[in-house]
Formats: C-alpha cells, sequence, structure tokens
C-alpha cells in the first residue's frame, strides 16, 4: 500500500509537516495549502521551502491539490484558472516531480457545504465535458494527469456521477481520486454499489470517514463512520490498484 498524507492535515508549513510525516513512516506528501495559500497561488519563498524541502527529506510529492474548480462553470474564477493558474499548477506539479493534479468538477448552483444534493450531480450539463475536455487538452500539452475528485457541491458528486462524466471526456489524461468519504456525504454508498462500477477509472484515493447524521454529517475517525475502508481497502487490494491512499 503507498500511503500518502495531504501535509497540510499536518502543518501548512511543509518542513515541519515533513518533519512530522516522516517520524510517522510517511514517505508521499499531498501538497496543497501553504503559509501564504493554496498552490499554486503561493509566494515565491513558499515554492522554494517546497522544493527544497522535498530535497532535504528525500521524500515523494504524490500529487498538487489547486482547487480548481469548485466555482461555477461561467464565473471569472474558472476564466481565470484555465488560463493562468492551470499552467501555474503544471509548472509547480513538474518542479515536485508528480504528474498528479487534482481537480474538482464545478460549483453546482443553488448548493451549500450544509445542502450540498440540492441540486444532484447526475443533472450535470454538457458544459462540464466541454470544459474538463479543454482542461485535458491542456494536461496533454503538459504532461500531466487530471485526476478529477468527487465532491458534494460540485457536479461530480458521487463517485458514479464522476464517473460518467470522465468516461464522456474519454481520455487517458483524465482519470478519478475517488473519495468514499465525499461520496458519503453526496448520499451514495461507495462500498460496495459504487465501487464495482468505477474501479477501472481510479487513480487516487482520499481517506476519510462520514457518520451521517438527523441534521446532516459530521467527519469521523475512519472506521467509525459509515464507509466501509475494511472492505474498500481490500477490494482495491484485489483489484490491483496501485494508486495512492491519501489521509
Amino acid at each position: 500500500m503507498k500511503l500518502a498524507i495531504i501535509s497540510d492535515e499536518i502543518s501548512r508549513d511543509f518542513d515541519t509537516a515533513v518533519e512530522i510525516g516522516t517520524s510517522w513512516g510517511i514517505r508521499n506528501f499531498e501538497v496543497r495549502m501553504t503559509p501564504s495559500g493554496r498552490v499554486p497561488r503561493i509566494t515565491d519563498a513558499d515554492r522554494k521551502q517546497l522544493l527544497a524541502v522535498r530535497k532535504k527529506y528525500g521524500i515523494t510529492v504524490s500529487s498538487i491539490s489547486p482547487g480548481f474548480f469548485k466555482d461555477p462553470l461561467e464565473s471569472d474564477a474558472v476564466a481565470e484558472g484555465m488560463k493562468e493558474g492551470l499552467p501555474k499548477a503544471f509548472d509547480l506539479a513538474r518542479e515536485l516531480g508528480t504528474q498528479k493534479v487534482v481537480v474538482f468538477g464545478f460549483l453546482k448552483p443553488k448548493v451549500s457545504h450544509t445542502d450540498p444534493m440540492a441540486v444532484p450531480g447526475r443533472d450535470y450539463p454538457s458544459a462540464v465535458v466541454d470544459k474538463l475536455g479543454e482542461m485535458v487538452a491542456a494536461a496533454e500539452k503538459a504532461d500531466v494527469i487530471l485526476y478529477l475528485e468527487n465532491e458534494p457541491v460540485c457536479w461530480g458528486d458521487t463517485g458514479l456521477t464522476t464517473a460518467e462524466i470522465i468516461r464522456k471526456v474519454g481520455s487517458a489524461r483524465l482519470r478519478m481520486n475517488w473519495d468514499p468519504g465525499n461520496a458519503c456525504s453526496s448520499g451514495a454508498t461507495p462500498f460496495p454499489d459504487e465501487h464495482m462500477q468505477i474501479k477501472d477509472l481510479i487513480g487516487h484515493t482520499h481517506i476519510k470517514d462520514i457518520k451521517r447524521t438527523a441534521t446532516g454529517r459530521q467527519v469521523v475517525p475512519v472506521g467509525e463512520g459509515d464507509v466501509d475502508w475494511r472492505g474498500v481497502l481490500k477490494q482495491l487490494y484485489q483489484d490491483g490498484y496501485d494508486g495512492y491512499h491519501t489521509i
């Protein structure tokens, strides 16, 4: 099993995060937040620290997660991200020695984190596929691979809807970052229901657990929520999955 951790889950300071993570035996880190912000919109000092710490500890940067695009399809944020953000993210990924860039499937209208399924992702507009196709074309030129994460407030909310979108894009440059916890928050049963229908697309995973409650949902320690993590991990191993499991 290739275990990784999102570095800022330990500390936004990458040196501190890696020092602590390696003391736990973790050698693989997904980079998301730094003291100056979310990659790649960070200061030059933070960028230099990422590169220096990677070399200092000899660790692997498993992926970067710039947060593109948790914004509405037609927003200025998406337009700017397509023009300037993605190229910077691709450059940073290559500098850090990874091809993996985690992305999202655009914010659904009229939803919130407390009511993410007010609009179901299965009703996604065709423009979602078109825009992801543009992102994939840019990724191909940059020689990176995009991993579309299922996220409750985005059009790709459940694993099944995310898989459908990926298949419609139809490129090896777009795979799935499967987050069973997010799928659970989207009303799905990630295992065994989703797994069998999406396993061929899973290239990256995020590990967290969710407990559904009468008033919504809450994050709980892995193994104490509604995701059958024992079943998920056992089945992925039997599938021959060789990607990262990221905490």
